[in-house]
């Protein structure tokens, strides 16, 4: 009879113990579902999932409002992502250097072109999140975010601080830099230099002067 109590108190005590261990993982849950709800009400971000023993990309059903995606899940996704459309091909590569140094549960960024549902390739942020298990990366949990605005917003005011207000043509610094990186990577090219006497006058006299920025962008050419 005494044994008979031990198995019985044992038995309610690993009940309770599975219940709140159960309510404690639908919270989890629910806090999880939550979150991904919310994203939902933005159009510029989304939310994808790698998970890494069984090699399968996943995306939230709302990413297709904003990538274009002919399928939600992806296996066998470490041998045939270079097949798919996601991210522009030439991107690939920032992806696969990021991957050789994901280990810690820390957020990784990096920038890339991901194709739109118009099938246009726009600037994307990736924030990726490595969870681990047993000390060991299992899952990696990616944030994407549309930043094509931003980039464009940028791209335009380097474009205004590289060039001369007046004539369109490349500052001193910028123009150095593009030269250097032509002769880093071999390129064929010649350069015209014209050294003109009496330069003043033959601007006032054959191109009129004041409107010198068409000038400069004569020789330009």
């Amino acid at each position: 009879m005494h044994i008979d109590k031990k198995i019985f108190f044992i038995c309610v005590f690993f009940f309770f113990y599975l219940i709140i261990f159960l309510l404690k993982y639908q919270k989890k849950q629910i806090c999880h579902h939550n979150q991904y709800d919310m994203l939902e009400q933005f159009d510029d971000v989304i939310i994808a999932e790698y998970d890494i023993l069984q090699d399968k990309l996943t995306f939230l059903p709302q990413s297709q409002r904003m990538l274009l995606l002919d399928q939600l899940s992806y296996c066998h996704f470490s041998q045939n992502y270079k097949e798919t459309n996601i991210v522009l091909p030439d991107d690939w590569r920032v992806i696969e250097n990021l991957f050789v140094n994901l280990s810690d549960e820390e957020v990784y960024k990096c920038e890339v072109r991901m194709q739109f549902h118009d099938g246009v390739y726009k600037w994307c942020m990736l924030d990726m999140l490595v969870k681990q298990r047993y000390h060991q990366p299992y899952k990696i949990i990616c944030k994407i975010t549309d930043i094509s605005q931003h980039k464009a917003k940028l791209e335009s005011l380097e474009a205004k601080a590289i060039r001369d207000a007046m004539t369109g043509l490349y500052q001193k610094n910028t123009f150095q830099e593009k030269v250097s990186k032509l002769i880093e990577y071999n390129v064929k090219g010649c350069f015209l230099i014209l050294d003109l006497d009496n330069l003043m006058k033959i601007l006032y006299l054959i191109f009129d002067y004041p409107h010198k920025h068409y000038t400069f962008k004569y020789f330009e050419v």
